[in-house]
Parts: C-alpha cells; sequence; structure tokens
C-alpha cells in the first residue's frame, strides 16, 4: 500500500529536499490527507524541510505539520508514560529518546490493546558541542573541544581554556564557561549525556536536563532555543544537533560569536560533492534490535569502543512511532474524533517513503544529517512496510 507499493522512480531537485517516490496502481493523490506530528525538535527541520515538502509533492498538495517541541512532548502524547491515558493521536510522532519496553507495553494499552507499536528509526543526527568565547578571549576556528573537558564543562565546570587548549588566548579564557542546557526530556539531552558518560565524564545518563549535577545552568526549551541562547550569551558552551546549530546560525569556523566545535579533533560536519551532513556514516550502533515491532530502542547507542567505528563521536539515532494495526481500529482520539483509513494510508504512505534508501533516506543524507546506516535502514523500512 502507499507511493512505494510496485515502481520507484526517484527524482532528488537540486535543492535535495524533494523525492518523487511514485508507484503504479498506487492509490490516487485525492486519497491522502494533511498530517499533523510533534516530537523531537532534532527532525524539525527534517519533516518541515525536507520530508514535509516533498509528501506534499507527492501526495497532491497535502501537507505535514510537525512541532519540534521534544521527544517527551511525543511519548507524552501518545501514551507512553502511563495508562490509562487518552492519546492525542497525531499521526506523526518523533522521538530521539526511543520509549522503553514499559513505555511500549504503555502505548500498547493505551491505543485499545493493539497488536504492534512500531519503534523506526530514520535518520541519523550529529549531536554538536557549541560554544561562544568570553570577551577578551580568542581564537582560531574550527576549534578543537577536548572530550574530558566538556564533559567537566557541564559537571564541574570548565574553562574556555580548559576545553580548548592553546588555540584560544586573552586573560578571561581562564573564566568558567556557563554551560546551557534543554530544560525538557530531550534525546538531544540523552546521546550528549551517553557520550560524555561512555568518555567517563558524566553522571547518570537519562533525558531530564534538570537532573544535571554540578553547576547551575541557564536552561532552552528547544534546540533552537539552545542554539539562540549560546549565540547571544559571551563565554557559554551547550549542545543541539548539527541541523539546529547550523540554521541558527552558528559557523564550523568562526570564533567572534556561536560556533561548532570540534570534539576529539572530528567535525561534525562533512562534505559529499556539494551535500553537506553529519559525519556519521562511520558510526556504528550498539544493542540494536532486529526489529522494530514492539521492540525496545533505548539503549541503542554509538559504540565507541569499537575499532570500525569511524566519524564524529556524538552521533545519535532519530525514530518515529506508529501503528501496525489498521488505524480505524484504534480507539477515538481526546478530540472525540476517530482515524480514517486515508489516515492510516498516508502514515503509511509517508513513513515508506522516509525510511526508503533510494528516496527519503537519500534526501536526508545531506543538509546537515544522516541517512541511517545500511543494516538499520532495512529493519525500518520493514517495520514502515507493517503501518496500515
Amino acid at each position: 500500500m502507499g507511493l512505494l507499493s510496485t515502481k520507484r522512480v526517484a527524482s532528488v531537485l537540486a535543492a535535495g529536499a524533494a523525492v518523487a517516490a511514485l508507484g503504479t496502481g498506487v492509490a490516487s493523490a485525492s486519497t491522502y490527507t494533511n498530517l499533523v506530528g510533534e516530537g523531537a525538535s532534532l527532525q524539525n527541520l527534517a519533516q518541515n524541510s525536507i520530508w514535509g515538502p516533498a509528501y506534499s509533492t507527492l501526495s497532491g498538495g497535502r501537507t505535514l505539520t510537525y512541532t519540534g517541541n521534544s521527544s517527551g512532548a511525543a511519548l507524552a502524547s501518545i501514551g507512553a508514560n502511563a495508562t490509562g491515558v487518552t492519546p492525542t493521536h497525531l499521526e506523526v510522532y518523533g522521538s530521539d529518546d526511543p520509549p522503553t519496553a514499559t513505555q511500549v507495553s504503555n502505548i500498547r494499552s493505551n491505543a485499545g490493546g493493539v497488536t504492534g507499536v512500531e519503534v523506526i528509526p530514520v535518520a541519523q543526527a550529529a549531536v554538536a558541542v557549541i560554544a561562544n568565547l568570553p570577551t577578551g578571549c580568542t581564537g582560531t576556528g574550527p576549534l578543537n573541544a577536548s572530550s574530558a573537558q566538556v564533559g567537566r564543562a557541564f559537571n564541574s565546570g570548565a574553562s574556555a581554556s580548559d576545553v580548548f587548549g592553546t588555540a584560544v588566548s586573552g586573560a578571561s579564557c581562564t573564566t568558567v564557561l556557563t554551560p546551557i542546557a534543554r530544560s525538557t526530556t530531550s534525546g538531544t539531552t540523552l546521546n550528549f549525556k551517553n557520550y560524555i558518560a561512555q568518555r567517563g565524564y558524566g553522571g547518570a545518563v537519562d533525558a531530564f536536563a534538570t537532573t544535571w549535577t554540578g553547576v547551575v545552568r541557564p536552561l532552552a526549551s528547544s534546540g533552537g532555543n539552545l542554539v539562540s541562547l549560546v549565540n547571544t550569551t559571551k563565554g557559554s558552551i551547550g549542545y543541539a544537533n548539527l541541523a539546529d546549530a547550523i540554521s541558527g546560525g552558528l559557523t564550523t569556523t568562526s570564533t567572534t560569536a556561536g560556533f561548532i566545535a570540534n570534539v576529539d579533533t572530528i567535525a561534525a560536519q562533512t562534505r559529499s560533492g556539494t551535500r553537506l551532513r553529519s559525519n556519521c556514516n562511520g558510526a556504528i550502533y550498539r544493542r540494536t534490535p532486529t526489529t522494530t515491532a514492539n521492540a525496545d530502542w533505548n539503549g541503542v547507542f554509538p559504540d565507541l569502543s569499537n575499532v570500525s567505528y569511524s566519524g564524529y563521536p556524538i552521533c545519535a539515532l532519530t525514530y518515529v512511532l506508529g501503528y501496525s494495526d489498521a488505524y480505524t481500529s484504534l480507539p477515538r482520539r481526546s478530540d472525540g474524533t476517530a482515524f480514517t483509513a486515508a489516515e492510516g494510508l498516508s502514515v503509511a504512505a509517508y513513513y515508506q517513503y522516509i525510511t526508503d534508501s533510494l528516496s527519503g533516506q537519500l534526501d536526508i543524507n545531506a543538509q546537515n544529517y544522516a541517512a541511517l546506516p545500511g543494516a538499520i535502514q532495512t529493519i525500518a523500512a520493514t517495520g514502515a512496510a507493517r503501518i496500515n
């Protein structure tokens, strides 16, 4: 079913943002509906600027409206946190913090005891270390951040000289940097903390920015807000997905204001021809499930101990959630409306498109994201094909 039924014709436009993935014998464009989604701010640009416009083209003008608030918002909306909850039942849920086995069980229960919840990886992204040097501290970009000192900055405090070494100079370089973190349940935070923990410099690995230990820090409600706060706060350090950092005006070379640092000499961004992407195509992930069906992808992080791992060390998978049961069988939404067959068809078509190796994945392997690793893409596409 859907836009990828039997024949695929991929046509990537010059901007790399839209792919025609049309099949013979598929439903007419009038069958498809507008889609509404929310969740991971890491997916905001991917959903609204890359995949969403392509869906509009493929579906004859239907739209995707995605609010990139946080992974926690998506999990709450779909009913992951407790039983006895009426889900909002949007069409698209995005999360960098995939549901645990207990949360998958809660989602199934709150959806009327459905057979299958699909936890589908859709992209990779580099979690960039971003900073703004103190007034009177200068450096030559791109600056290299020491992973040990980044961990210190967010737990006990570190100066620009600590983090960037002899590449910076000036009396104020010894001033302790102000770390800026997310205020909401954030998958970007989860992946950033995991990196610090794997390097042996962090505390508990969880998604709650407010559980940071050590120094007091300002909080930002989204990735974009965090980028803006670092960009306007002299003497600050933070983290954000690469696409948000670039979109927010940060560069890999400037140190006059906000900038993106290398980590242990490795750049977050790489170039393939004219396509700029997250430097994650050599990432290897540990504890990867073999399916998306009712699967616990929580704890799937980069395996930095693997000698074959290459590229940027702070890479993250991001996911969408859906149902393999017929959407028409789901309970009514919290607003009292019921899912239609066309909505189920539209979600299926959209998820098939974004996980397809020659369409949505080709599109996302640019604009500062990265496509899924081959084995994970195969698992994701198989899961997307079960949506109906």
